[in-house]
């Protein structure tokens, strides 16, 4: 036999399994940090979704079961993922830097339920929050790490999920901590929020600071009230992200650096389309499911 093939086709049912268990023993009417989101204007004129998706959400409150299981390429990504949050956690531990771990929160006014990595104090500031991240892939090491031109920025999923657990928390900071797959570089950044509720990040290896007002933490809430509605009233949100974008807004994307010169030419000569990753077979648990609700829309 091959094992690791094996291996894969046992770690696919045990994922299947406990995901239609998490399904089945979900809290009910509560929103998790990374299922918010909200609104962003990419490049003038061209507006994404920063964020969850809001139908998936709508899919999971009503427990509708995924059409399409994780894969044991996807399963063996995140726990690579796992292992070294928990390396970078059990050296805190070791270190004397954490002080809490796994810190589960609720907020039954927004209906959100959630869970930080670790809390550590810093003498500065006193306790703040950590979530810590890995990457891998030259676009990602060029955004998160940054060139020499241009200081590295965090994901802005992650950075409106750090937002999130601020204004849930009241803590004064939080740290987003990226670790590199394959170089093993790390890269940390630290988040406050301002009066107006937008984030201010700093760069904690370069001295740059600065007030990103793409998006503040205020805009994600009447979206999820809508959400709420939407799924009460069993109305199915349209689609927050695309499958393949139309060819004026992939010129749009590729200006602005969004899409990569490999990518961009491969569609220059075929044609082949380009979206948003959250769209794929392999990255939703939906997918065969939402794409004939789109077709039959």
């Amino acid at each position: 036999m091959i094992i690791s093939d094996t291996v894969d086709i046992c770690l696919a049912e045990e994922r299947r399994v406990h995901e239609l268990e998490r399904l089945t023993n979900q809290r009910e009417g509560y929103f998790w940090p990374t299922e918010c989101s909200v609104p962003y204007e990419l490049t003038p004129g061209v507006l994404t979704n920063v964020g969850g998706c809001r139908r998936k959400v709508f899919y999971r409150w009503r427990k509708v079961e995924p059409t399409n299981p994780t894969q044991p390429k996807s399963i063996r990504r995140m726990e690579m993922g796992t292992i070294i949050e928990l390396q970078e956690r059990d050296w805190y531990r070791k270190f004397g830097i954490a002080v809490a771990e796994k810190v589960k929160f609720q907020d039954h006014v927004r209906r959100v339920s959630g869970e930080c990595d670790c809390l550590v104090f810093d003498p500065e500031v006193g306790i703040i929050g950590v979530e810590i991240k890995s990457y891998y892939g030259y676009k990602a090491e060029r955004d998160i790490e940054g060139l020499k031109s241009k200081p590295g920025f965090p994901r802005l999923d992650n950075l409106l999920q750090a937002m999130m657990y601020i204004f849930e928390t009241k803590l004064p900071a939080f740290h987003l901590v990226y670790i590199n797959r394959g170089s093993t570089l790390k890269t940390e950044f630290n988040v406050t929020l301002n009066g107006q509720g937008f984030p201010v990040v700093s760069n904690m290896h370069r001295p740059y600071t600065t007030t990103f007002t793409g998006f503040s933490v205020y805009d994600v809430f009447p979206r999820m009230d809508t959400l709420a509605e939407m799924i009460l009233r069993d109305e199915l949100p349209a689609r927050d992200f695309q499958e393949a974008y139309p060819a004026d807004e992939i010129e749009a994307r590729y200006a602005c650096g969004d899409i990569s010169k490999t990518a961009y030419e491969s569609w220059s000569k075929s044609r082949e389309p380009i979206g948003d990753w959250q769209c794929f077979p392999d990255y939703c648990a939906y997918y065969d499911l939402c794409s004939r609700e789109a077709r039959s829309a």
